[in-house]
């Protein structure tokens, strides 16, 4: 996997994105860099796996609504209802 060191704004706000990925996934990484863009999420992350490999480890943005303390690929969330379909 290669490392990613990118960044996406919004109103004039840089939100660093960092993480690996396969470089076969560059869609998804284009993909989470407009999300960010669009300003509805402070900070955000995503995993993907394929048969129990990981092809995609992606987080970026900030994870205070002061842009101070940046999302790591460890910081914790809450994740209520997200397995409801």
């Amino acid at each position: 996997m290669n490392s990613v060191s990118s960044y996406a704004t919004h109103r004039g706000i840089t939100y660093p994105i960092a993480g690996e990925m396969d470089e076969k996934f560059t869609p998804v990484l284009d993909a989470f860099i407009a999300n960010v863009s669009r300003g509805e999420e402070n900070g955000a992350a995503v995993c993907v796996e394929i048969d129990g490999h990981k092809v995609v480890d992606l987080w970026g943005g900030y994870r205070d609504r002061t842009f101070r303390d940046r999302w790591e690929r460890d910081t914790i969330v809450c994740t209520m209802s997200v397995t409801k379909a």
